[in-house]
């Protein structure tokens, strides 16, 4: 699918036509990195701000010298806890670490359905629908995700649709959702400047 057939969908929409006049959608949702690295930096940004998020990132990845599953394994748990990252995500990371030393390839699930992709994740301890829907739309590149469980989209679709509106509303934005998504994060006066990893930037 492409850019112009998701502008034109969703022009037909009264509220978001007006984002588009103001707002750049990137050329692809999918960021330059790997899916494990991208899922490692959706694991630290879990229940957390985005400058924090960001700061323990930071932190990791030059303690580590990037994302790998070997290098996370080998890291002490005392070690990772001193850079930032809570008992819950080092289990995690190192959980996921572990599945991809056992053969789980995580690139390979671009070649699989939503739901299927939703399979694999959600039975990892520690990955939950936000971290999937950020998964398929970041780093697997999927159109039309629509992760509700964003603090800061919600706060934009509010602020767009009014307090009233129902989130059943995305419905009429597929197979576009990812696309209406990213307009309303626009707005949700969130400084999208400072971001993880995993977020692609225009």
């Amino acid at each position: 699918m492409s850019l112009t057939a998701a502008r034109a969908h969703l022009l037909h929409d009264p509220h978001l036509a007006p984002l588009l006049e103001k707002y750049t959608f990137p050329a692809s949702f999918k960021g330059p990195f790997d899916a494990f690295s991208g899922l490692c930096s959706i694991v630290i940004g879990q229940q957390v701000s985005v400058r924090s998020a960001v700061a323990v990132e930071n932190r990791v990845l030059n303690h580590l010298s990037g994302f790998t599953p070997e290098k996370l394994l080998d890291a002490p748990e005392d070690t990772l806890g001193k850079l930032g990252l809570t008992r819950n995500k080092i289990k995690t990371l190192k959980g996921l670490s572990s599945r991809v030393l056992a053969g789980l390839d995580l690139d390979l699930l671009r070649h699989e359905p939503d739901h299927k992709v939703r399979e694999v994740l959600l039975e990892m301890w520690g990955i939950g629908n936000w971290s999937t829907d950020m998964f398929l739309m970041f780093c697997l590149g999927h159109e039309d995700v629509f992760p509700w469980g964003d603090v800061a989209l919600r706060r934009g679709f509010y602020k767009v649709l009014g307090q009233d509106a129902l989130p059943e509303v995305s419905e009429k934005w597929h197979p576009f959702r990812s696309y209406a998504a990213w307009l309303l994060w626009q707005e949700s006066e969130t400084d999208l400047s400072i971001q993880p990893l995993f977020w692609v930037h225009v």
